[in-house]
Parts: C-alpha cells; sequence; structure tokens
C-alpha cells in the first residue's frame, strides 16, 4: 500500500505543479514533491507508517495536504 501511495503522491504533485502558477503554492508543491522523491533514496523501514485514514485521504487526492489549493 505504501509504494501505491508514494506513486500516488508524486503523479499529484506533479500534476498540481503543472496547473497552478501561484509562486507560493509551486513552492509548497516543489517542497512536497522533492519530500516523496526523497523517499525513493530511503530504506523502506525508514518511511513513516501512516494510519490507514491517512493513506486513504492520499489516495483519495490528498485532500488537504496543500493550504490554499481547492478542495476536490
Amino acid at each position: 500500500m505504501d509504494s501505491f501511495v508514494h506513486r500516488e503522491n508524486l503523479k499529484l504533485y506533479r500534476k498540481l505543479l503543472a496547473e497552478t502558477t501561484d509562486e507560493q503554492k509551486r513552492r509548497t508543491l516543489l517542497k512536497l514533491l522533492a519530500d516523496e522523491e526523497a523517499r525513493d533514496a530511503q530504506p523502506a523501514e525508514a518511511t513513516p507508517h501512516l494510519s490507514e485514514a491517512e493513506q486513504h485521504a492520499i489516495a483519495a487526492g490528498a485532500v488537504g495536504l496543500v493550504p490554499g489549493l481547492p478542495q476536490k
């Protein structure tokens, strides 16, 4: 499940970056994307454990993860 969430986060952050021109939102998204990409270089046991509810929220579109972006 963690690898699915990871891939979906990467896709979402890249999609949102392509769609927004607001500089503050772009900085936030770039930070989130960099953090998510850094997970590729870390061993699996070093990634934080997410609750099942958090995993579902992220998989459903990361509603509320990026402040200031419209809710789905």
